[in-house]
């Protein structure tokens, strides 16, 4: 049996700087099933790696998902047989303040799709969105059977 991916180990400041520069070298990048289209790596994308909206997620599951970005790249840019790609086509509603400083409701498509692909036993998911036919972004990664490095297990997952 193989083992699961781990944590870098190297504390959770250090798994942000080596994160940060990972993620920046990324930029955007063609998906072939997309038909070639890019796929971009923004703000946004590596901002929900460490929150959910305005809470920040748990210390150990930022110190997952940070150590998951390494394979981002390769997932969507070689979506070999391995990949299994689910689609999701909703709408989305968002709060918007018109010029008036009136709040008003604004429905707006959102398409989803996810990237899976099994990892030394730990099964990855890419999450890319587009919103209203524009650019798609990445927009979230996760994993399943995923452990903690000894070194980060010392420290509180909570923080």
């Amino acid at each position: 049996m193989l083992m699961a991916i781990r944590t870098w180990g190297i504390g959770y400041e250090a798994a942000v700087a080596k994160a940060k520069q990972i993620y920046s070298k990324i930029g955007r990048i063609p998906c072939p099933l997309f038909n070639g289209e890019f796929v971009v790596f923004n703000r946004h994308g590596f901002t929900h790696i460490l929150r959910r909206g305005k809470l920040i997620r748990p210390k150990a599951q930022r110190l997952i998902r940070l150590r998951l970005i390494e394979f981002a790249e390769t997932i969507i840019k070689t979506p070999d047989g391995s990949v299994t790609v689910e689609f999701r086509d909703e709408y989305e509603i968002e709060r918007v303040v018109n010029r008036f400083g009136k709040k008003i409701l604004e429905k707006r498509k959102a398409r989803s799709w996810g990237f899976v692909r099994v990892v030394d036993d730990s099964k990855i998911t890419i999450v890319v969105g587009q919103i209203d036919g524009g650019q798609k972004e990445f927009l979230s990664i996760m994993a399943e059977d995923f452990e903690l490095h000894d070194g980060d297990k010392t420290q509180s997952p909570t923080d």
